[in-house]
């Protein structure tokens, strides 16, 4: 009868247990971008939200830079997507190698990306970039870099501070365009 007892125990904690892991794995996937393993974009937008609300709070610095890669669509057209899709998890997996433990990384959409570095200023945003231009010559990308200190007394939300880092994202392309046509 104790042994019966027993069974029947241990299959409610084997049960328990796999209804805990399966949980554990949704939420996570939940939050987690399918393909390149950064977050995704509603989870990665919620970060930015909490960390430009503490950076007020705490009148700190903050920066964000956000990422497209340049001529994937040509990548995709010419090699399939299966070589987009590749580039975008190199990318990506570059991208989580070059941040601090306390930055964030995550995929907007198709080939946009957005970084979040609680406390960085201009020097150590623009680090992250040229370190990961180092490791990915390879893969062409515009980046747009934004940095400041947060006040309550001027408060911003994250969507302000996105459309600023992609206008500089826009001026990287452009730049880099206008240079290709006159070389």
């Amino acid at each position: 009868m104790w042994q019966k007892l027993q069974w029947f125990l241990a299959g409610i904690t084997l049960v328990f247990m796999e209804v805990f892991i399966r949980q554990r794995n949704v939420c996570f996937a939940y939050h987690q971008d399918e393909l390149t393993g950064v977050f995704n974009r509603g989870a990665i937008l919620d970060l930015g939200e909490r960390v430009v609300r503490a950076a007020m709070r705490e009148q700190g610095q903050v920066g964000l830079v956000h990422f497209d890669l340049d001529d994937l669509k040509q990548v995709n057209d010419l090699h399939g997507h299966a070589e987009g899709d590749r580039v975008l998890v190199e990318f990506a997996k570059a991208l989580k190698a070059c941040l601090r433990p306390m930055d964030f990384a995550g995929r907007l959409g198709g080939d946009e990306f957005l970084i979040l570095l609680p406390g960085a200023d201009l020097f150590g945003a623009h680090r992250v970039v040229d370190r990961l231009r180092a490791i990915l010559p390879h893969i062409p990308f515009s980046a747009g870099i934004w940095t400041g200190s947060l006040t309550p007394a001027r408060p911003v939300t994250l969507a302000q501070l996105i459309t600023l880092a992609d206008g500089e994202m826009y001026v990287d392309k452009s730049q880099k365009k206008r240079h290709r046509l006159s070389v």
